[in-house]
């Protein structure tokens, strides 16, 4: 009798020979067809959106307060702006640099999550003690430690590197509709923290208007360290891994023009994101004469507005080729842009309406730039440089979001004004001048 034995599996018989591993010819799960639309697991990509969420939340919660607390502690509206400022700043400078060499020495992307969220803990604990301390270098040195726990690097990288190419910019868009929420909830936040201490009657060194923001934000943070353990799921190593496995075949250029644009759009975004949000409540105090929590209250409900129409556009992201949304939205901007400007109207409520509709549409231009702009980031270059390109690109966001939260402070009405259309029509004129040369890598995935 012959020693061969035919196995019959789903597909052909197979003649198998002695020695032979029947789990080699165990059915195999097909790999989807179409690797442009993969997506990882749900729950893993809604906890990166919860983490950016928290991210910019613990940037801007501090806004509507940031002056009272500098002032208690002896310190002028120039500390209050660097103190805001400070987290995008040094995330930008050293925080990024940090999670990329983590990242570079093989350290799990989850296990640099859980690092990342304790630091931003005991920042925001050290960011509550200030004022039992009495030192303002406290809030420097804590809101220092925040930045530098933020991780933002985080989540567009593992979105460009989880997600396929024809899902990537949907998946951008509600990374940035996120942010955008953020930009809204951080000072409902505000508001809603200083009525609740207000009410309570709740004044001591430990536990007050300025240092809730921190104790709740700490909190937060330990929440989502412990969602972590639980719902996220680290990618494939092959996925998200930024070690080095020896010397390339064929070194690819990671510069070209597509790049260079898209890393403008995406500094210039954040630099008129949060210069809006910083002025907006400046204007709204000094010049229109609201309290911090209707300040507050105010700029919370536009963001609010933004983030829902940027998050439904969303949807309709296939329906445009990325360059041209890019292109579209920064000429609008220029428009919603003018309606900023202070033309002397007679009565308040009709300067806060005009003010309030430019800056509605004016914020929704800028956040569809920024989504475009990262989605774009990971297509134009080769998929080996992907990561490097992310990684730049966040370093550049990060700069700008600090930059300008530090020139929010500084503006009047119409230089405000003038410098959001200058801003808007420079990207516009470089997304125009190179729009042809404006096209996914060949080599992209």
């Amino acid at each position: 009798m012959s020693s061969t034995a035919v196995v019959y599996t789903d597909t052909l018989p197979t003649q198998l020979g002695a020695g032979t591993n029947l789990q080699d010819f165990t059915p195999r799960r097909s790999e989807p067809a179409d690797d442009h639309g993969r997506m990882p697991a749900r729950a893993s990509l809604w906890m990166v959106y919860y983490q950016i969420f928290l991210v910019v939340v613990n940037t801007v919660v501090v806004i509507p307060t940031a002056d009272e607390y500098a002032r208690s502690l002896g310190a002028g509206e120039a500390f209050s702006g660097i103190s805001v400022a400070l987290p995008p700043l040094f995330q930008g400078l050293a925080g990024v640099p940090l999670n990329y060499y983590m990242l570079r020495r093989g350290i799990p992307l989850k296990a640099v999550l859980i690092l990342m969220t304790a630091g931003s803990v005991v920042g925001n604990v050290l960011y509550a003690l200030a004022g039992l301390t009495r030192s303002k270098w406290s809030i420097l040195g804590a809101r220092a430690i925040i930045g530098l726990c933020g991780c933002e690097l985080v989540g567009p990288l593992y979105i460009a590197s989880t997600v396929g190419l024809r899902r990537r910019t949907r998946c951008m868009h509600t990374f940035g509709s996120c942010i955008s929420i953020a930009f809204a909830v951080g000072p409902l936040l505000a508001g809603l923290l200083e009525t609740f201490v207000k009410q309570l009657r709740i004044e001591n060194l430990v536990l007050d208007s300025d240092t809730l923001p921190g104790w709740f934000m700490a909190l937060l943070w330990f929440s989502f360290m412990v969602k972590l353990f639980f719902f996220f799921e680290n990618p494939a190593p092959e996925q998200v891994s930024l070690e080095q496995q020896g010397e390339p075949v064929e070194e690819e250029r990671l510069a070209n023009c597509s790049l260079l644009v898209c890393l403008f759009a995406i500094f210039a975004a954040p630099l008129a994101n949060t210069m809006c949000e910083v002025f907006t409540v400046k204007l709204a105090q000094i010049w229109w004469g609201w309290s911090v929590s209707v300040s507050a209250y105010y700029m919370a409900a536009v963001m609010a507005v933004v983030a829902g129409i940027s998050f439904s556009f969303g949807r309709f992201t296939p329906l445009m080729e990325d360059r041209k949304g890019l292109l579209i939205w920064s000429m609008l901007g220029v428009l919603f842009s003018l309606l900023l400007f202070d033309y002397g109207y007679s009565r308040r409520w009709i300067a806060v309406a005009a003010f309030t509709v430019g800056l509605l549409f004016y914020q929704c231009a800028v956040c569809i730039i920024k989504s475009y702009a990262k989605a774009m980031v990971s297509k134009v270059v080769p998929a080996g440089k992907k990561e490097v390109a992310s990684t730049i690109s966040l370093l550049l966001l990060l700069l700008g979001r600090g930059g300008g939260t530090m020139l929010g402070a500084l503006f009047i009405p119409n230089t405000f004004a003038g410098a959001q259309v200058a801003l808007l029509f420079a990207t516009s004129v470089v997304i125009g001048g190179t729009y042809s040369k404006l096209l996914n890598h060949a080599k992209a995935s």
